[in-house]
């Protein structure tokens, strides 16, 4: 088996024979013989997380992203899912401020804007004494993780 960072090839366009809508499909990652379509926020946050696992953070990503039909949103909501949520949950606590549970993570692409769900989650999160931050693109969220003290962190 391939390491993962052999495994990832980045391309900014489309290929010629489909075109993706203007605002959202950008990015097209070759993932093995798949090809796989990535918005601006997505291969932002695919970089974070990355970026997470060669540092050996215990993390998930949730899952909240993408358009549903109205069943399957309806049974992603019964099943606990929140429109608000951070897009990644790090249950490390932060080195640099070991009394935090974890961290909660909200991704946006550079140009990109929270929705009052979101900050109201990430409002809220605080109370259970979790970090919380919103970055913009990837090497804002490397930055925030690095200032938090993640970067010390080696995965092995």
């Amino acid at each position: 088996m391939m390491p993962a960072k052999q495994r990832y090839h980045y391309h900014d366009q489309a290929p010629a024979a489909k075109k993706p809508r203007a605002s959202a499909l950008k990015h097209i990652v070759q993932y093995g013989r798949m090809r796989l379509r990535f918005t601006d926020e997505g291969i932002e946050s695919l970089a974070v997380a990355q970026w997470m696992t060669a540092h050996g953070l215990f993390f998930i990503h949730v899952p909240n992203e993408g358009k549903r039909n109205r069943l399957e949103a309806i049974c992603m909501k019964m099943l606990g899912l929140d429109p608000g949520a951070a897009d990644y949950l790090i249950f490390d606590s932060p080195p640099k401020d070991p009394s935090a549970k974890g961290t909660a993570l909200e991704m946006k692409s550079k140009t990109g804007k929270a929705t009052d769900n979101q900050v109201a989650w990430l409002s809220k999160i605080i109370d259970y004494k979790w970090v919380s931050i919103m970055a913009y693109g990837a090497d804002d969220a490397i930055q925030k993780l690095t200032e938090l003290g993640y970067n010390r962190r080696q995965h092995g």
